[in-house]
């Protein structure tokens, strides 16, 4: 609690209970981390699979704004003018990456996968620019698919695919319950405390 020396000291001279100001702490620093990593949950990729089903349900609405790669170079050409863009330098915070493209035959059912220096297509099912389009929302920053993965996804389809395929990418998105900004004002002891006591209560009367 020494991060929050001057709060933790100012609530227990109010009364407050060691417990509950230790509460308070831990809903603090779980907000901070999310603030800064742009993640719901910092341990596992709990968003993926409702990605997944807002994107089976946004691609057959769009599917006119997909460009299918006829062959390698066009894939190339098309990573090629994603990362000369400024958006792709400002989602890359000022130092654009430019990952290898490679391309395999034995991905199963997988579409495209994505590390910071590299993506790989399937040459089967994941030549086109949505797939592509995917995965560099994964290498701009996020390997994962929360909040601020899903924020630079439809950045990128706004400035590649355009203004409605971004508007309806994010309303599917929405449809299946997935958030799309971050709460960046955390809440004051007081504010917290009123949701902290609703819930015990609640707990309570369940328990009864």
């Amino acid at each position: 609690m020494s991060s929050m020396s001057d709060e933790v000291k100012r609530l227990l001279d109010e009364g407050w209970e060691r417990k509950t100001v230790q509460a308070y702490c831990d809903y603090a620093a779980k907000f901070t981390r999310r603030s800064e990593s742009g993640r719901q949950c910092s341990t596992q990729d709990s968003q993926r699979l409702k990605v997944y089903r807002a994107e089976w349900k946004f691609k057959p609405l769009v599917k006119d704004q997909i460009k299918n790669f006829a062959n390698e170079r066009e894939a190339h050409a098309f990573l090629k003018r994603v990362v000369k863009s400024k958006l792709w330098a400002t989602l890359c915070g000022g130092d654009a990456r430019v990952p290898d493209l490679v391309f395999s035959n034995n991905m199963r059912r997988t579409l495209g996968l994505a590390w910071y220096s590299q993506i790989k297509l399937c040459s089967k099912s994941g030549m086109n620019s949505y797939v592509l389009l995917h995965e560099l929302a994964h290498v701009c920053g996020n390997m994962h698919h929360d909040v601020q993965f899903r924020k630079d996804h439809v950045r990128l389809v706004s400035r590649f695919m355009g203004t409605e395929a971004a508007k309806l990418l994010k309303k599917c998105y929405k449809e299946q319950g997935l958030k799309m900004s971050i709460r960046t004002k955390m809440k004051t002891p007081e504010q917290w405390l009123e949701g902290y006591n609703r819930l015990a209560a609640a707990r309570k009367k369940i328990a009864a």
